[in-house]
């Protein structure tokens, strides 16, 4: 886990339960902290805090307006796991929902989960209205997620210089072909921020809204409207019950009871009047250059779908590596997801010599579900994947087997199970799970196919699930004698 945390008052109540929540998750969790407050004091506390965790100061390669992302970067590329949860220094995770949202990155490559607040004093209920209107229509940003690495590193990171981070993560992430979920069934806990802070964000938080023109134009129609209704008071009512309605919604959807009280409803119309205020002063900002934050002036928002696609590179449009080693990232833009590459290697490696090993061939980055989720899960993203077939994962993130098209028709729906109660894992139980080495030779994984009559093969590096070569893959680099060879024996099925 990756916390940035940048603290410019001093708060010994707030310091003292942060450390608290450290020591629980170092318990369970590999946390780093990437502090980038100033002054001696904050030497003092990182002192303290690295009795507990990891604690390091902000890579300035990563620098820009935005100190969250600065933190965040600096944190994802010293992190020593492929899956890393981000997290604001108010957000509290247990060990179950930091278990469950990091399993979520099974089938994404970025999973934001729904934040609800540990009590709530009279801002936090208020701003519940906004929270509950996202879910709603559509999904809320949290202060947390969680990410793989090496789609983030490829990617180069995300801008710095924008005041929307979330939004500008998660389309720089689509940008690079990675897949983004919204999981509003996973709750996690945030702690309320102080009033003062609470106050402060009102209008940076409609400036967001820039970045999305579709709730910007609404932020801007909720003023004129409300004066134009202000004479037909039952008009404004009637569109006030609309809005705790949908309010409601939200609050009833993906176990949204369990966390946000009934009353949190009524919220949503007074924030609605809220943020219409906001925006407008919010416009105001944008005129003087942007809205202020940290002792800057934030004129960007967040990057447009569009001009992401124009600026960050595509695999097909960036030169691989010619030594085989990850690439450094680059602060900024740009780069190719490493995590959700389609595309298939050549009879020759990126340095143009022939491939001799199962990395040179197979297809990188695959995807794997999980041995809980049900086979209709795994049926579904057969389809969005348009594979048929797919590696199973456990909680440990070890490779239990694989689940393939002919395993559902004839292990599930040939013998009338309900696909939506099995379990994926069901199906693995009992049988081998044949694997090859990422470093063996494109010979010992023809026989590997031939003796269990396979079509597929995970390809492992360690312990960790790095790949999948398929029978077409190894068919481009062995000669014609020895693909005759391995069609015929593996159709002896």
């Amino acid at each position: 886990m990756v916390i940035p945390v940048r603290w410019d008052d001093l708060d010994p109540e707030r310091e003292a339960e942060f450390e608290a929540h450290l020591g629980r998750l170092r318990g369970f969790c590999d946390v780093t902290v990437v502090d980038g407050s100033e002054g001696t004091y904050a030497e003092h506390r990182r002192t303290r805090w690295a009795g507990l965790v990891r604690v390091m100061r902000p890579d300035p390669r990563y620098g820009g307006a935005n100190g969250k992302v600065t933190g965040a970067m600096t944190g994802i590329e010293v992190a020593r796991h492929e899956r890393v949860v981000l997290a604001d220094d108010d957000v509290r995770y247990d060990r179950p929902h930091l278990a469950a949202v990091v399993r979520a990155l099974h089938g994404a490559d970025l999973v934001l989960p729904q934040n609800y607040p540990t009590h709530l004093p009279w801002w936090a209920w208020w701003e519940s209205g906004r929270v509950l209107l996202n879910r709603a229509v559509a999904a809320d940003w949290p202060g947390t997620c969680a990410v793989r690495r090496s789609v983030v590193l490829a990617a180069g990171g995300w801008s710095a210089d924008v005041l929307y981070e979330n939004l500008e993560m998660a389309r720089t992430i689509r940008a690079v072909g990675g897949r983004v979920v919204h999981r509003p069934d996973l709750l996690v806990a945030r702690r309320p921020p102080p009033v003062r802070h609470f106050l402060r964000q009102r209008v940076r938080q409609a400036y967001e809204d820039q970045a999305e023109p579709l709730r910007l134009a609404l932020g801007l129609a909720v003023v004129p409207t409300t004066l134009a209704l202000a004479r037909r008071p039952r008009l404004l009512a009637a569109g006030a019950a609309l809005v705790v309605a949908a309010a409601e919604a939200g609050r009833r959807r993906s176990g949204g009871p369990r966390v946000f009280p009934a009353h949190t409803s009524l919220a949503a119309p007074l924030w609605v009047l809220e943020r219409g205020v906001c925006t407008w002063l919010a416009m105001g900002a944008r005129v003087r250059g942007g809205v202020r934050y940290h002792g800057h002036r934030m004129p960007v928002a967040a990057h447009s779908a569009r001009w992401l696609a124009r600026h960050v590179p595509r695999p097909d449009r960036r030169p691989p590596a010619v030594d085989g080693t990850a690439r450094r990232p680059r602060p900024g833009m740009g780069g190719m997801a490493l995590g959700t590459s389609r595309h298939h290697h050549t009879h020759t490696t990126a340095g143009g010599d022939m491939a001799t090993t199962a990395r040179d061939v197979m297809t990188a980055g695959a995807e794997c579900v999980g041995e809980n989720d049900t086979v209709t899960t795994a049926a579904e993203r057969m389809a969005s994947l348009d594979v048929g077939a797919l590696p199973i994962c456990g909680e440990d993130d070890r490779l239990k087997g694989m689940i393939t098209d002919r395993d559902i028709v004839l292990k599930v729906v040939a013998r009338g199970k309900d696909p939506q109660q099995c379990t994926v894992g069901s199906l693995a139980e009992g049988g081998e799970v044949v694997t090859i080495g990422a470093d063996d030779s494109l010979d010992e994984a023809r026989q590997t196919m031939e003796r269990h009559q396979v079509r597929r093969l995970p390809v492992i590096d360690g312990h960790r699930l790095v790949g999948i070569v398929s029978q077409a893959d190894l068919a481009r680099s062995l000669a014609d004698e020895d693909t005759g060879k391995l069609v015929e024996s593996i159709s002896q099925e």
